[in-house]
């Protein structure tokens, strides 16, 4: 049997025992519950739907309820719709469960204060005292009782955390295992992120798996990118960003990479820096590292103090220590650096002459740095000094020369040249255009003291004027302000000519003074002879 009401207005004031279906029609059905009481308290002018049933006994039980009602104490028509449910222990009264305010706020309804929870389990162990607490998803925060300020959101995020304070997990068992009991401040951000955290604090945990693949107990961590920090354990303080960044990273700490597999094989190297897609990639146990540019230092894995700056800078590098490659490439063109120690390498494609060279200095592009030499050039057009000992070289070969002849820059130059003392300005007494110019400075230039040299313009007069002089011969040459300058070791061959000349003529002398004593002695003998007779 059916009850029906149509477009007249039916009122049910009594419970009908025999009704089956209550069913509305018309052009715009509707169902009026009205409250006839006259009032303004908070929660009153109530109205709901209770919904019954009987039991295998025919005990008839209070499954749910629907309630609407004031909300507030005004006179006006705010209202709030109430949604209830009976866990099995309410009787006839079940419990309020969620609430959709005037407003449009969704409350759900816990013990504490502004907590909210949805989903099977989540938040159901919050007791009073437990406060601003958000569980959304299958077991989210289930265990979370006298905690606060928590966020859990996804199935089973922060599930065995009971009486923490201030962490975050979204995602998928994110931060499943904490279990502080005290201030965390632990945020993990993805599926299965920080899944294995327990008692560490203040970690941060963004992507797939980050922190997630062993148990974590280690602080202060960042990890962002999926299997960043993916097996750590004690370490802290390290950070970890992009995807399997310091993946294996496990007790080691004060790390920091930032790059796709960044780190990716250190265990427990400390305080290593790495910027750039696969840097320091081999390294396990090496500390005090620096690899910035993609590829730096990828395949050591031991070794401690290296740095390499640059696109593949040190990346040949095994068990070689306290070595320095700045550039592209440096340290691994030609000849790959691997197991030599304490080299400095700075220039592009600048290499060794060996994989085990030690102690090899290259300044500039494309050049090769012997062991015990610093070397400075580019191009391989050097110059090198061995440790030690304050003589430049450079390359002399005869195999690298041809057209040679003997120069005939000597005497007549070294003689032209004037040496000279002086004392330099101040830097607000140069020329304008120079750069070390400083308007108004009474600075020095250099040194206070009286100086021996020579004068550029001097000296270039000199050498215009001797038709000996080649054009590549660089004891003088000016500068791009249009300042002079001059390279007295420039100077040791026209004065190695010089001496020459001089011991020429000196040996002319010599042969000169040789003959005149001879006939000085034979004339002595004949006065001699003529004195006797």
């Amino acid at each position: 049997m059916g009850g029906y009401i149509g477009s007249r207005s039916v009122v049910l004031s009594t419970t009908a025992a025999n009704v089956q279906d209550v069913t509305a029609t018309d052009t715009t059905p509707e169902v009026t519950i009205v409250n006839t009481t006259h009032e303004d308290s908070d929660g009153g002018r109530e109205g709901k739907v209770i919904f019954k049933g009987q039991q295998s006994g025919g005990e008839e039980s209070t499954l749910a309820e629907i309630q609407a009602s004031h909300d507030g104490t005004s006179d006006d028509e705010k209202g709030d719709l109430i949604f209830k449910t009976n866990d099995g222990s309410d009787g006839a009264s079940p419990t309020e469960r969620l609430r959709i305010d005037s407003d449009g706020s969704i409350i759900t309804a816990t013990l504490g204060t502004d907590n909210v929870h949805l989903g099977e389990g989540a938040g159901a162990a919050i007791v009073s005292g437990g406060n601003n607490n958000v569980a959304i998803g299958k077991d989210a925060g289930t265990a979370l009782t006298l905690s606060d300020n928590n966020v859990a959101v996804g199935y089973q995020a922060l599930m065995t955390e009971d009486t923490t304070i201030g962490s975050t997990a979204l995602g998928y068992r994110a931060l499943k295992t904490q279990n502080l009991g005290s201030d965390g401040y632990n945020v993990a951000l993805g599926h299965d992120a920080g899944t294995g955290l327990t008692t560490g604090v203040s970690n941060t945990l963004i992507g797939g798996f980050s922190g997630g693949g062993a148990t974590l107990t280690g602080s202060s961590n960042t990890a962002v990118g999926r299997n960043s920090l993916y097996v750590n354990t004690s370490g802290a303080s390290n950070v970890a960003i992009g995807a399997e960044a310091l993946t294996a990273n496990t007790t080691a700490s004060q790390n920091t990479a930032v790059g796709y597999q960044a780190g990716y094989a250190n265990t427990t190297g400390d305080a290593n820096v790495v910027l750039g897609s696969g840097g320091l990639a081999a390294n396990t146990t090496g500390g005090n590292n620096v690899a910035i540019g993609n590829n730096a230092l990828t395949s050591q894995t031991s070794p401690n103090i290296n740095i390499g700056i640059g696109s593949g800078a040190g990346g040949e590098i095994t068990s070689g220590a306290a070595n320095i490659c700045i550039g592209y490439i440096s340290g691994r063109h030609g000849v790959n650096l691997q197991t030599g120690n304490y080299n400095v390498l700075v220039g592009h494609y600048t290499d060794t002459t060996a994989t085990g060279t030690n102690y090899a200095n290259g300044f500039g592009y494309n050049i090769t740095a012997d062991g015990g030499y610093t070397t400075i050039g580019a191009d391989n057009v050097d110059i090198r000094a061995e440790h030690g000992v304050a003589t430049w070289a450079t390359v002399s070969d005869e195999r690298y020369k041809k057209d040679i002849v003997d120069s005939q820059a000597g005497l007549s130059l070294i003689n032209a040249l004037r040496p000279r003392t002086f004392n330099y300005k101040t830097h607000g007494e140069l020329p304008e255009t120079f750069k070390a110019y400083e308007e108004g400075s009474t600075k020095v230039f250099k040194s206070s003291q009286t100086q021996h040299g020579f004068i550029a313009q001097e000296v270039k007069a000199a050498m215009d004027a001797d038709s000996g002089v080649k054009d590549g011969f660089k004891l003088w040459d000016d500068r791009e302000d249009g300042s002079q300058e001059v390279a007295e070791a420039a100077l040791i061959p026209v004065l190695v000519k010089a001496l020459q000349e001089l011991s020429a003529k000196n040996d002319a002398l010599e042969a000169q003074n040789t003959t005149q004593a001879t006939q000085i002695a034979d004339l002595i003998t004949r006065v001699t002879a003529l004195e006797a007779e």
